[in-house]
């Protein structure tokens, strides 16, 4: 359903994941983007690190009990098979 991606070429669009569907990796991992972490919040069982990258800010959900520093350099990677696709005009899902 949704959208065809083909007639998205030189389109604006917008990506949608879910903060579980992001993983803080290494820095040699493919396709891992660096950033800094922006904040930190430790809610017990989980925690959610939000990291500022320069393709923008990604929440990421972290079990809890792990510490963060403000500005400290992280690496992060999405699960390619839970990365959405959305029109930027009208929200409709492309992918």
């Amino acid at each position: 359903n949704g959208k065809d991606l083909a007639t998205h070429s030189g389109k604006k669009v917008v990506m949608g994941i879910r903060p579980e569907h992001i993983s803080l990796c290494d820095s040699t991992t493919e396709n891992a983007m660096e950033g800094l972490v922006f904040s930190y919040e430790d809610l017990g069982e989980n925690g959610y690190v939000l990291v500022n990258c320069s393709e923008g800010k990604f929440l990421v959900e972290k079990e809890g009990g792990v510490k963060f520093e403000l500005d400290e350099k992280v690496y992060i990677r999405f699960h390619d098979q839970e990365v959405y696709l959305f029109d930027a005009d009208d929200g409709e899902r492309i992918l």
